[in-house]
């Protein structure tokens, strides 16, 4: 490869280290995500430095009886119940930072327990024709971005509930609007009513008249007839 930028890396390739070439249509970014993202449980090996505290559990395990002596050499208490060895207390059998001892290796690999969790950390990151990236500067990059798109997700949610609630104080003022107009038309039905009401009283009187004058028309004429006789 014609890349004068190769000899960048000459210095960093020490220890122990591994080397991961990918073709230029995957994105460097995210495979170095799925790289970290991924852990594999082990056993716990004598002479390996725990990267954690490790314990032995309260349980009953599945061991025989001539299996106890080397539960007594780990200075873990137990008992016999029903032909098996029950582990009476939790032990703290390597702490973080030490080197795991043979007696508690062979005790963890008994119980068939990979206490130790390894994963894999990016430390450079080389594009062909470019160099070296800078992690550091992604890695800060990403935090600033997912900070800023909680942020915009806050204020959309913030945003989201004003809609909201403006819709129900709308359709609050709706629905007073409309009582409002079905007690207007409840009044005009009234008042329509009435006005039936009155035409019918003005019926009545109008009869009421006609019935008087025909009556004193009468009496008028009978008054004509009784004079005219004298």
């Amino acid at each position: 490869m014609d890349d004068p930028n190769l000899s960048q890396l000459l210095p960093l390739l020490q220890g122990n280290i591994a080397c991961l070439s990918c073709s230029p249509s995957v994105d460097a970014i995210s495979m170095m995500h799925f790289i970290e993202q991924n852990s594999i449980q082990v056993c716990a090996k004598a002479g390996m430095i725990a990267n954690k505290d490790l314990y032995l559990p309260k349980a009953m395990t599945q061991l025989s009886p001539e299996r106890t002596a080397l539960f007594q050499a780990a200075g873990v208490h137990t008992k016999i119940t029903n032909g098996k060895i029950e582990v009476l207390k939790e032990k703290l059998l390597t702490a973080k930072g030490s080197r795991v001892d043979e007696t508690s290796s062979k005790l963890l690999e008994l119980l068939k327990m990979k206490p130790l969790a390894f994963d894999m950390k990016v430390k450079i990151i080389y594009e062909y024709g470019e160099g070296i990236m800078d992690l550091n500067m992604v890695r800060v990059m990403e935090s600033a971005v997912k900070s800023g798109v909680a942020k915009i997700m806050q204020v959309q949610n913030w945003l989201l509930s004003r809609n909201k609630s403006d819709e129900e104080e709308q359709q609050t003022v709706g629905d007073g609007d409309k009582e409002q107009d079905d007690e207007r038309r409840e009044g005009d039905d009234c008042d329509c009513c009435c006005g039936n009401g009155f035409d019918i009283f003005g019926d009545e009187e109008d009869e009421y008249e006609e019935k008087k004058d025909e009556k004193e028309e009468e009496e008028m004429c009978m008054g004509a007839i009784f004079d005219a006789e004298d």
